[in-house]
């Protein structure tokens, strides 16, 4: 059984991977989804996200993102890496999931803080 913030980051992942399971109808970014989903996830689960507390955070997030763009679209890569392009509604279905992987991640977050004695996030709380 997982506590604090391993139960967190398991049930935020399970939304990412729930979000690539909606996209189960063929022709559907099932793996793009799935990479927007997590990288949302990723976000939501800083205590403080979007912050330049930890500038390579974001970085890292940019990067992988700029990376499954290119092994889609560059051609060398798509061939190399036997991707296809997506098509338009496709792109705004994998864009739309990091915002929903996100939210999760937050709403994670937020249900299992640990409290302590004065209602506020003790020591074993999530950051």
């Amino acid at each position: 059984m997982l506590t604090g913030e391993s139960a967190s980051v398991d049930k935020a992942a399970g939304a990412a991977l729930g979000a690539a399971l909606a996209a189960r109808t063929p022709g559907l970014p099932r793996q793009s989804v799935l990479l927007a989903a997590q990288l949302g996830v990723v976000l939501g689960l800083r205590a403080r996200p979007l912050t330049g507390k930890n500038p390579f955070l974001l970085l890292a997030v940019l990067a992988s993102a700029l990376l499954a763009v290119a092994a889609l679209y560059v051609p060398f890569l798509s061939a190399v890496l036997e991707t296809e392009p997506l098509g338009r509604a496709a792109i705004g279905i994998a864009a739309a999931c990091a915002p929903v992987g996100f939210l999760a991640a937050r709403l994670v977050r937020t249900a299992f803080r640990r409290t302590g004695p004065g209602g506020t996030a003790g020591a074993s709380g999530l950051p």
